[in-house]
């Protein structure tokens, strides 16, 4: 078996150049100027917050998570770039494995209960960064595998995520992707094809956030029915990681206002915002009871920079579980074996916690089914 080319004496030399801008992310990540300025618009009313308790749509495996490693998903040379042609299968393993079918028409059918012919499936994607976006050729095969093997007709398929503009530079376009494109903005200042936010808020924990409303409506009122949520694996100075449970912060109009209060001067955490909002925003009804299916795309990654930084190391993997806290925990310790001890997250541990205790999922990986596929196709 090849090794991964990820550990030192990388030779795709263009690959890392990004890397050397680890020390300016950390200035960088109150604003994120790399990824379009500040988090528009902040702020909201203020609610009376109380953590929830959630009972998910449809049962979880609790602390199952399924990886599918292959070298070959990326070129050999240089820029380092996804090899369309390695996606698929690396990807239908993944389903395979994750559902315990061979057969992928029953693969779905396991993955996507309760779907009925003429409701919409929603995947939410992370192109917040486009330098280390989820990247459109894995969503480009699971669309194809949805339509193919799961049923879905195109037009009932969307790929979405806050802002058009964000999703197009990251290059999400529907004649790539082959379904619908949509963010719920079109940018910062319109609206555009997107249905846009809910007038009224939900309480994420003191404050109201108005949550998208392609995730709030049906798929017959500009909406979806079904959720599959796929995060891109990065490194995050202010939230210790990104994965699935944070992906949502691109699902209300206020994510900034959700951060961790920090004193200025101590350093003391003043208001721990990221343990109220993640856990919250994620057992909402709207939500929970729409999400059936959570993967990971860990093939380039941000292992040690910011969530704005450009990717510093490849992990040639694909994650997927049914449980997204146990989802999360593992790839965060994916994040901490590649980062060397050269990041320091004293957060996550707090949000994922809390994610357990309100019913999202074990923040303990009880079962990690790995498979390496380098070399089968």
């Amino acid at each position: 078996m090849r090794k991964s080319s990820s550990k030192p004496g990388l030779t795709r030399r263009d690959f890392v150049a990004g890397s050397a801008a680890l020390a300016a992310g950390a200035v960088a990540a109150s604003c994120l100027p790399g990824v379009g300025g500040r988090w528009p618009p902040d702020g909201g009313q203020s609610c009376s917050w109380t953590e929830p308790r959630v009972t998910p749509g449809f049962p979880t495996e609790a602390g199952r998570v399924v990886k599918v490693y292959n070298y070959d998903i990326l070129s050999h040379s240089s820029p380092v770039r996804i090899d369309q042609g390695h996606v698929a299968p690396t990807l239908l393993s993944l389903i395979k494995k994750l559902s315990g079918e061979d057969e992928l028409s029953k693969a779905w059918a396991r993955l996507l209960p309760g779907y009925l012919a003429g409701q919409v499936v929603g995947i939410k994607v992370n192109t917040l960064n486009a330098k280390v976006p989820t990247h459109p050729e894995i969503i480009r095969e699971l669309v194809a595998s949805l339509k193919d093997h799961g049923g879905v007709q195109g037009g009932d398929i969307l790929v979405w995520d806050r802002r058009l503009d964000e999703l197009q530079k990251a290059g999400f376009k529907e004649s790539v992707i082959g379904c619908r494109v949509i963010g719920t903005q079109d940018d910062t200042k319109s609206q555009g094809n997107g249905p846009g936010y809910e007038s009224d808020g939900s309480c994420l924990g003191g404050e109201q956030a108005r949550l998208s409303k392609i995730i709030t409506r049906s798929g017959d009122q500009e909406g979806i029915d079904h959720l599959i949520n796929v995060a891109v694996l990065k490194n995050h100075f202010a939230s210790g990681f990104t994965g699935v449970l944070k992906n949502h912060y691109g699902t209300f109009h206020n994510p900034g206002t959700f951060r961790d209060r920090v004193d200025a001067g101590s350093g003391k955490v003043l208001e721990r915002r990221f343990e109220q909002a993640i856990p919250t925003i994620n057992a909402l009804p709207e939500v929970a009871k729409k999400s059936r299916l959570w993967l990971v795309d860990a093939t380039i990654v941000v292992a040690k920079g910011d969530t704005d930084a450009a990717a510093d190391t490849l992990m040639e993997s694909l994650y997927g579980g049914l449980d997204p806290v146990a989802l999360d925990v593992c790839c965060r310790a994916a994040r901490d074996e590649k980062a060397a001890g050269a990041v320091q997250d004293t957060t996550s541990q707090g949000w994922l916690e809390a994610c357990e205790r309100v019913g999202l999922g074990s923040a303990t990986v009880k079962i990690l089914d790995q498979e390496d596929i380098t070399g089968a196709y």
